[in-house]
C-alpha cells in the first residue's frame, strides 16, 4: 500500500504525467505519461490526440485533491477565442521550449466544461481547481503555461479566474468573418454551429428563452451568427477577470510581429526581441496551424473570405445586420472594448 501511495504521489507531482481525463462517474482523473514536446507538437489535446501508445494512470479524485492542496496557487495564461480565429497559430507562436508551453485544447477541460453544464461541479469545485493546477505544472523552472481551451469550454472562464493567477486573451473575428468561416467548412461547420448553440444555450445566455418554434425557423447563418454573439456576450461579461483584453485576430495577421510582441509584455513571458524576430520570420505563419503540412498565408485567407462573400452577394450583410438587432447588447464596434 505504502509502495502504491508513493507512485501516486510521483505521478501527481510529476508534469511528465499529463492530467488528460476526469471521470466522476468511477471518482477518478486519468493521466497519460508524455514528452513537453509531444505536448508542444499536437495541435490539439483532446479526443483527436492519439494516446494509445502512452502509459495510463487513473488516480481517485481525493487522492489528487489532498496532494495538490500542497501546491502553489497556480499561474496560468489563457487564450479564450471564438474558433476561426488564428488561435492556434498564436499558441505556436507563443511556444519555446523554456521558456513557455502552450497547452491546445486539453480534454480535461472539455470534461470539466460539459460538467458544470451538467451541474455536476456543485459540489465538486475541488476537482476544478486541481485541474488547473495539474495544468500548471513546469516541465522547466522558469517556463510559463498558456492554455488554449477550445471555444466550447469559454463557460470556465468564472472558475479559472477564481482558481489561478495570470491574465487571459479573449481572441475573437467579427461577425462576419465568423460567419464565412462556418460556410468554408461545409455541412460539417453548419452542424458545429448548431452544436455550439445547443451547448452555450445552457450558459445563461438570452438566445436560450426563445420560443421553440423561433428558434426552428432560423436559417443555419442565423444560427451561427447567434452563436458569435452569444460568445461575445462571455467574454463581456468577464472582461475584468484575470486582466483580460480583447483582440481582433485580423490585427494579428495584418502586424503579427507587432502583435506578438505586445502578446510577449502582455503575458510576461520575457521572449526576448531575437527569439521574436525568428518566429516571424520562420516557417510558422506560412504554415497551416493545425496541420502543419499544409500552407498558409493571410493574404490567401483573405481572398478565399472574399471569394465566399462575393458568391453570396447581399446575404452575409443581411445576417449580420439581423443579428445585431437580434442582439443590441453586442456594440457594432469593438465589442470588447479595450483591446491588446
Amino acid at each position: 500500500m505504502e509502495a502504491r501511495a508513493s507512485t501516486q504521489a510521483e505521478i501527481i507531482g510529476d508534469p511528465a504525467w499529463f492530467p488528460d481525463n476526469v471521470d466522476f462517474n468511477r471518482n477518478t482523473f486519468g493521466f497519460v505519461h508524455t514528452t513537453r514536446e509531444a505536448l508542444s507538437r499536437q495541435s490539439f489535446l483532446d479526443a483527436r490526440w492519439d494516446r494509445a501508445a502512452l502509459a495510463r494512470m487513473d488516480i481517485p479524485i481525493p487522492t489528487v485533491l489532498s496532494a495538490t492542496q500542497g501546491f502553489p496557487r497556480p499561474k496560468l495564461n489563457f487564450i479564450w477565442h471564438t474558433a476561426f480565429c488564428c488561435s492556434t497559430l498564436i499558441s505556436r507562436c507563443l511556444d519555446s521550449v523554456g521558456e513557455n508551453l502552450a497547452l491546445k485544447e486539453p480534454q480535461l477541460l472539455i470534461l470539466l466544461a460539459e460538467a458544470k453544464r451538467a451541474g455536476h461541479l456543485t459540489q465538486r469545485s475541488g476537482a476544478l481547481d486541481a485541474a488547473f493546477e495539474l495544468l500548471a505544472r513546469r516541465h522547466h523552472a522558469r517556463e510559463s503555461v498558456l492554455i488554449k481551451p477550445t471555444n466550447a469550454v469559454n463557460n470556465l472562464i468564472p472558475e479559472a479566474t477564481r482558481a489561478a493567477d495570470g491574465r487571459m486573451l479573449f481572441l475573437y473575428s467579427d461577425c462576419k468573418s465568423f460567419l464565412i468561416s462556418i460556410i468554408k467548412k461545409g455541412e460539417m461547420g453548419r452542424i458545429f454551429a448548431r452544436k455550439l448553440f445547443g451547448l452555450f444555450a445552457a450558459d445563461g445566455h438570452a438566445q436560450a428563452q426563445w420560443p421553440m418554434q423561433a428558434l426552428f425557423e432560423l436559417s443555419d447563418l442565423q444560427v451561427a451568427a447567434l452563436v458569435w454573439h452569444m460568445q461575445m456576450a462571455e467574454f463581456r461579461r468577464n472582461r475584468e477577470a484575470s486582466q483580460a483584453i480583447g483582440l481582433n485576430c485580423d490585427d494579428f495577421l495584418a502586424k503579427p510581429r507587432e502583435t506578438l510582441s505586445r502578446l510577449n509584455d502582455f503575458f510576461d513571458l520575457n521572449f526576448s526581441e531575437a527569439r521574436l524576430d525568428a518566429i516571424t520570420a520562420g516557417p510558422l505563419l506560412s504554415q497551416n496551424a493545425k496541420d502543419i503540412s499544409q500552407s498558409f498565408s493571410a493574404k490567401r485567407r483573405a481572398a478565399e473570405a472574399g471569394d465566399i462573400e462575393k458568391s453570396l452577394g447581399d446575404e452575409l450583410d443581411i445576417v449580420v445586420e439581423w443579428s445585431f438587432r437580434a442582439c443590441p447588447e453586442t456594440p457594432r464596434e469593438n465589442p470588447l472594448g479595450a483591446t491588446l
